[in-house]
């Protein structure tokens, strides 16, 4: 029987791409390495920046391989996140089978504030706040403080660092000045919930996902930490706050707070069409939970809080790679 061919495709390492896609780069060889020890045919295609002057280069590249199935890890570039939806666009255009997110699920995910609005039509309570693309747009609106601050259109926790939780509209404008530069596409401004943090992860698609695990950060035990996961909290291995601030996979979670995590993670996959993997993340306020964030693909690199909760689960890395392949082949 002949061996199923893979073809991971991943970013070209660029000149400070920052660490979020140096990790991407280390996924794949890890990656690469679990679906060999599996037996399959393992090949990798590095997107290159330019290699969008055209869809049909990509396209060409893809189908000169002939897979049976692609392990997308391609994450858009540094100053342009929208090329990953772009990409799985180009995918879908192949009819080859993908892991991950659609491009229409990554669509809906990378806009944060169109998010907000269909969580708040079927009954997810997502932190209260309104999009600003200009100082002036703050005017008559009712403020409280302390407010968090985040990019609309953004992943991978750029722009969020200490100046995104504000106590004053002197900081507030002051930081929005800043963010506004980077952030064409507009600025969240929300209320800021100070409770425990809650990651789940799961793994499957529309007719079935299963919950891999929950893991949880209390702010309360790092007095020395931002009181939220930063850019730098989450990439950069020589700050404090990465050292500290680590969600752990979580058992003693009461049943019922447990259920509603699931529960909710489950409906946000089916409303906004999720596939293959994702993780969602709440953050607790007064008992309430409230979702603060969607990951679509998110990151799987043997170290990750993903394949963290795999490993509690009973999966080994190579096992939950093999699950991902074998949900796309299915």
């Amino acid at each position: 029987m002949l061996k199923k061919k893979i073809l991971i495709a991943v970013n070209e390492a660029e000149k400070g791409c920052g660490p979020a896609i140096e990790s991407v780069t280390e996924s794949c060889r890890s990656i690469k390495h679990a679906l060999s020890s599996s037996g399959y045919s393992v090949f990798t295609l590095k997107i290159k920046r330019n290699d969008f002057s055209a869809k049909s280069i990509i396209k060409n590249k893809i189908l000169k391989f002939k897979p049976d199935c692609i392990f997308n890890l391609f994450e858009g570039f540094s100053n342009d996140s929208k090329k990953e939806i772009e990409f799985a666009e180009i995918i879908e255009s192949t009819g080859i089978r993908f892991t991950g997110c659609r491009s229409n699920a990554l669509k809906k995910c990378l806009n944060k504030h169109t998010i907000k609005n269909t969580l708040k039509l079927h009954g997810v309570i997502h932190p209260s706040g309104f999009l600003v693309k200009k100082i002036s747009d703050l005017k008559n609106r009712k403020i409280v403080f302390p407010a968090f601050i985040k990019p609309a259109c953004e992943d991978a926790s750029i722009s969020i660092d200490e100046k995104s939780l504000v106590y004053s509209m002197d900081s507030l404008k002051i930081s929005l000045t800043e963010k506004l530069r980077n952030n064409s596409e507009g600025i969240l401004i929300e209320e800021f919930l100070s409770g425990s943090e809650y990651n789940a992860s799961f793994i499957g698609t529309n007719i079935n996902f299963e919950n891999v695990g929950i893991s949880i950060l209390d702010y309360s035990n790092f007095k020395d930490c931002l009181p939220f996961l930063s850019y730098q909290a989450k990439w950069n291995t020589d700050t404090v706050d990465y050292k500290k601030l680590n969600p752990s996979p979580a058992a003693d979670i009461p049943l019922r707070k447990k259920q509603k995590i699931i529960a909710t993670g489950n409906l946000i996959g089916k409303i906004l069409g999720l596939s293959g993997y994702y993780r969602v993340d709440f953050r607790e306020k007064r008992r309430n939970l409230y979702v603060i964030d969607i990951n679509p693909n998110p990151d799987i690199s043997e170290d990750s809080g993903f394949m963290k909760q795999a490993r509690v689960k009973g999966w080994t890395y190579v096992q939950t790679i093999n699950i991902i392949v074998e949900t796309a082949l299915s």
